[in-house]
């Protein structure tokens, strides 16, 4: 599930940056296209991950109990 979702962000990210005219500025470099969807695939492979483990680690910690008056 989590690979489905890294692959629909960077499939939509490409989508917007088409629609934003950033594929066509960054078409004029010397950049390979490959690597350009690469970037963004890996970049998605990254963040994702760690922020769901960010998510899990903030659901597990034991929560500071309260001194009650």
């Amino acid at each position: 599930m989590l690979m489905q979702l890294v692959i629909f962000g960077a499939g939509f990210g490409i989508i917007q940056e088409l629609r934003e005219g950033v594929v066509e500025r960054q078409r004029v470099t010397p950049a390979h296209w490959a690597s350009l969807i690469m970037g963004r695939t890996l970049s998605n492979v990254v963040s994702w991950p760690s922020r769901s483990a960010l998510i899990r680690r903030g659901a597990v910690s034991p929560r500071r109990r309260t001194r009650q008056v």
